[in-house]
């Protein structure tokens, strides 16, 4: 028997839902197969001068898509840097939305900058790709050039960028945002897009209760733009009040 998890994946790929994400025991289903995730490489990479913005020669560099546990690791890698506040650049094809949610949610409290851009490292130039993950994942820091050409941020990674305090999506870099779709992810890594026909009752439950709520398919307000939008709602409210009181202001 397998481990498998439902979840709401946006990727040109795979998507994953956070309203189905429990774990259930059983045999791989039948259903149409997709591509993997290739999990999220963090590390911290250095540059030039200037590499990365006025006074900036060291960044975060985050590649691969958005898999379970991402968000966690990046809290733990996060928290290894201390009072080091460096920006973020993305370079993903999407993934498991709950996860790039939660990275925005990390990246805001961090008060963090995030961009698109390809981490191109001078010493996996001349290496093969497993020995360059394996660097990448070494916890060294990297020499390493930020370009923005054909670096991308689609689908679920949107969800993280926008988490930002600061975003910057320089000419070159692509953003990607398509529609989502379930999947389920078992424990060997392979993952299936199950039909209507395939779910769970339980899951069927929990999936008719998400669209049952309130607003649903309407855009929601992301947790982080709720104090940005109660302030504009007081500004214009104090503008209206001084226009009634010069419209009301007897001669």
């Amino acid at each position: 028997m397998l481990g498998a998890g439902l979840y709401l994946l946006d990727s040109p790929l795979v998507h994953a839902a956070p309203s189905a994400t429990e774990l259930h025991r059983r045999p791989a289903a039948a259903g149409r197969a997709v591509a993997p995730l290739t999990p999220l490489t963090i590390f911290v990479a250095t540059g030039d001068d200037e590499a990365c913005g006025i006074n900036c020669n060291e960044w975060i560099a985050a590649e691969g898509a958005f898999d379970p546990g991402s968000s966690v690791r990046l809290k733990k890698f996060l928290a290894q840097l201390g009072d080091r506040k460096l920006p973020i650049f993305f370079d993903s094809p999407g993934g498991v939305v709950a996860q790039a949610l939660a990275i925005g949610r990390v990246l805001r409290e961090h008060e963090m900058t995030a961009g698109v851009a390809k981490t191109l490292s001078a010493d996996c130039s001349v290496m093969s790709r497993s020995a360059c993950q394996k660097l990448k994942r070494s916890g060294r820091k990297l020499k390493a050039d930020l370009v923005t050409v054909r670096a991308q941020c689609n689908s679920a990674c949107v969800y993280a960028l926008a988490g930002a305090k600061v975003r910057q999506v320089l000419p070159g870099a692509h953003l990607g945002i398509h529609a989502d779709k379930l999947v389920r992810i078992y424990n060997d890594g392979r993952m299936i897009a199950p039909t209507l026909a395939q779910l769970s009752p339980r899951e069927k439950t929990r999936i008719a209760d998400d669209r049952k709520r309130p607003n649903r398919g309407q855009q929601r307000p992301a947790p982080w733009t709720t104090q940005h939008a109660q302030t504009k709602r007081r500004v214009r409210s104090r503008n209206q009040q001084k226009d009634r009181r010069v419209i009301e202001k007897p001669e």
